[in-house]
């Protein structure tokens, strides 16, 4: 026998040693079974049920395979940087879309706004025209004077007493000053420039300076309105007082003045994309004398036309005239 060392008697081989060696057998077949397809990549999904498997003799065993990754392609990516870019630009045109929707919306609602308050204060002036004594003008000045003062623009004089006012009345000028007593109020409506900016203006005789009535009024044209005949007022019958005929300043008529027409053009607060920017209203009163109260770009603040426009009138009875 060879001298060294002495190798350990094998153990008799039991029963349990024998459903290890079984194990192990089962064990290397199932990984000699799938090395040659998936080699060092191979392992159990489920690591809980290792050992059940190896006993079914890896009949359940799901081998897992690891895909490459790998990157886009420059072809990929200049696709995506271009449909990125379509939307963001459809989105940016629909946005700048409904800010200029909103933007015309609001510069509209100022035109509104700006032309019905400027004839309202007209009108709270024109509708006091000629009260006096007893409800009638006996003073020898004229309650109502049309003069024109510029293309763009008429100056309206209104006058009227606060004679013999009930006692919860009040009466007022442009200005907003009360009449006390017997005073007489003047009012005198028209446009003025203020350096690249036109506001309807009044001048009261109760007040110390000329107060603004509505800004970005560019024009303001009045007509006067006479009656068809002399007897519509005579009689006294307010049914009988029909208008005839509308006139200028400088034109009159021989029957008696029941109504004025007023007329202005209203400009936006700031101005229009060209897109948005209608015709320039020229006859700011309609068709009636449209030769007489026509407007051309030179009687605009701005003649760049870059600005909204539009135009607004109402016709006006005198109720101390003739009642309506």
């Amino acid at each position: 026998m060879r001298q060294g060392r002495q190798r350990r008697p094998r153990r008799p081989a039991g029963r349990g040693d024998e459903h290890h060696a079984a194990e192990r057998r089962q064990r290397q077949g199932v990984r000699l079974r799938y090395r040659g397809r998936l080699g060092p990549a191979y392992r159990f999904q489920n690591h809980d049920d290792t050992a059940r498997q190896l006993r079914d003799g890896g009949a359940s065993v799901k081998p897992i395979h690891f895909r490459v990754q790998r990157g886009f392609t420059l072809v990929e990516v200049m696709v995506a940087l271009t449909l990125g870019l379509v939307i963001l630009l459809a989105i940016a045109a629909l946005f700048a879309r409904s800010s200029a929707a909103s933007r015309n919306q609001d510069q509209n609602a100022a035109l509104l706004e700006t032309g019905r308050f400027a004839l309202s204060e007209v009108e709270r002036a024109v509708r006091q025209s000629a009260f006096g004594a007893n409800g009638t003008w006996t003073s020898a000045s004229e309650p109502i004077v049309l003069d024109a003062s510029q293309n763009y623009t008429d100056v309206l004089t209104i006058r009227y007493e606060a004679t013999q006012l009930p006692v919860s009345a009040t009466m007022a000028d442009c200005s907003g000053a009360q009449l006390s007593g017997n005073q007489t109020a003047t009012n005198s409506f028209y446009v003025e420039t203020n350096g690249n900016v036109r506001q309807l203006m009044c001048s009261s005789s109760l007040a110390s300076a000329p107060v603004v009535i509505a800004p970005n009024v560019e024009a303001f044209r009045v007509l006067k309105g006479y009656a068809v005949g002399s007897t519509d007022i005579a009689t006294g019958d307010s049914s009988g007082c029909r208008l005839g005929q509308l006139l200028p300043s400088g034109a009159s008529a021989a029957t008696p003045l029941i109504a004025l027409k007023v007329g202005v053009v209203v400009r936006s607060p700031q101005p229009a994309p060209a897109s948005e920017v209608a015709a320039m209203p020229s006859a700011i009163l309609g068709g009636d004398v449209a030769s007489a109260v026509s407007l051309s770009s030179a009687d605009l603040s701005d003649a760049s036309g870059s600005y909204l426009r539009r135009a607004f009138s109402s016709t006006y009875f005198l109720r101390n005239r003739c009642p309506k």
